[in-house]
């Protein structure tokens, strides 16, 4: 698949009428098309020499798109149009697009085109906007207290939203990483535990609303979202009522906390793709934390989500104890580059780290937050080439952060081209 990124266009829209032509050049045939594939054709329309026929299922699917996953597609030219089939809404919309860009840049297929991408996960990472009282990391959340109750917020904003998921199936983005030490008083409620509130019931239930709202849109791009949490966190008033301190305090009481926050996180949100978490950095070692409290809560759920145990500040052993307590499907993350300066390729400890837990394929996580930050903006080459090495380090998925930041120092565009 290639990545061919165009910022034209991310707001168009249309309206359409399930299972009739979308456009007037592109026609699909799927009963009930997701705002991603609507969204795809809309956009082909505009450069489509001929009549473009969209199709999921279709009888003469290449058996290759059949076995590639629910995001491979292939474009095949018929007459003076086209035909892009898939075996699923995703692989559809990609395929629109693919053929789209193709046209845009003129480069039309004259022979059929199959195409599935090399990385399971191509994610975006952002704070989540909240402070919660939280001030790990000198107050990184601290500036979200000003709209952290504000019933107007960017998080809160439909349009936003809107922007958002266009850009990723621009960018064949399909996953969202949203960090935060300990997100839950944002998200659930927990009567058990009253003292553990941030919110008042009112505004708890607007937030519990429009982030169903958010995922129920983000499937429809094909967008998984996860969630990046520290590990040994309570929330301000459990804190205060237990004479704790918010950050490390172990013990029966905030372990039996936590399982209920990940368990009622999960029941709550159904659609949640999984959690990222660590044993450290702090505080360091709470590999037994991590076991009982965190990974104790997501096995008691019937369907436990992806489990995603980020290595940083511990060891592979640690990772392995980690995921073999887990019932669910485990991933282990690691940095993409961190203190590799200037050569361009996927840290060799991804593979190391693979080889070292029998093959297991890595996730991994890089961009503004870490060392090599500039090069990533200064060389779109630099940055094909360590994305390029990635699968052959094991690599199964990237998380970048930072790109909704620094935008006032770098312009973000070079980065996402590349």
């Amino acid at each position: 698949m290639t990545f061919r990124a165009i910022a034209a266009g991310l707001l168009a829209g249309a309206i359409y009428t399930s299972g009739l032509a979308l456009a007037a050049k592109v026609t699909v045939r799927l009963g009930d098309p997701t705002e991603g594939v609507k969204y795809a054709a809309d956009q082909l329309e505009s450069v489509a020499p001929g009549p473009v026929t969209a199709e999921v299922g279709a009888p003469d699917l290449p058996e290759a798109v059949k076995k590639a996953g629910p995001e491979a597609f292939a474009i095949l030219p018929v007459g003076t149009g086209y035909r892009v089939l898939a075996g699923a809404p995703q692989g559809l919309m990609y395929g629109l697009l693919e053929l789209r860009d193709r046209l845009q840049f003129e480069e039309p297929p004259t022979a059929t085109v199959t195409s599935a991408p090399a990385l399971r996960l191509r994610g975006d990472t952002f704070d989540f906007p909240f402070y919660l009282g939280v001030d790990l990391y000198a107050g990184r959340w601290r500036g979200a207290a000003s709209i952290e109750r504000s019933p107007d917020s960017w998080w809160l904003d439909k349009g936003h939203w809107a922007w958002r998921l266009k850009r990723c199936a621009e960018y064949r983005i399909n996953a969202l990483l949203i960090c935060h030490p300990h997100p839950f008083p944002a998200l659930i409620d927990l009567p058990e535990y009253p003292e553990a509130a941030y919110f008042d019931a009112q505004h708890l239930q607007r937030l519990q609303g429009h982030f169903r709202w958010i995922l129920d849109q983000a499937e429809q791009y094909g967008v998984k979202i996860y969630l990046l949490t520290w590990n040994i966190w309570v929330s301000p008033g459990f804190a205060q009522a237990h004479s704790l301190p918010m950050e490390g305090s172990d013990g029966d009481l905030v372990r039996a906390y936590t399982r209920a926050c990940y368990q009622r996180l999960f029941e709550t949100y159904p659609k949640l793709a999984g959690v990222m978490t660590m044993a450290g950095e702090a505080p360091p070692g709470c590999v037994d934390f991590v076991k009982d409290a965190i990974v104790g809560g997501l096995n008691r759920l019937p369907n436990p989500p992806e489990l995603i145990y980020w290595t940083w500040c511990s060891y592979p052993e640690d990772a392995r104890e980690v995921l073999a307590a887990y019932r669910g499907k485990g991933t282990v993350a690691h940095y993409l580059q961190y203190e590799q300066l200037f050569r361009p390729q996927a840290d060799p400890r991804i593979r190391r780290t693979s080889e070292a837990l029998g093959g297991v394929p890595v996730v991994t996580i890089g961009g503004l937050g870490t060392a090599t930050a500039w090069l990533y903006w200064s060389d779109p080459y630099y940055i094909r080439d360590i994305m390029t090495d990635l699968p052959r380090q094991k690599g199964d998925g990237c998380f970048f952060q930072g790109l909704d930041s620094f935008d006032f120092r770098v312009p973000k565009w070079l980065g996402w081209q590349g």
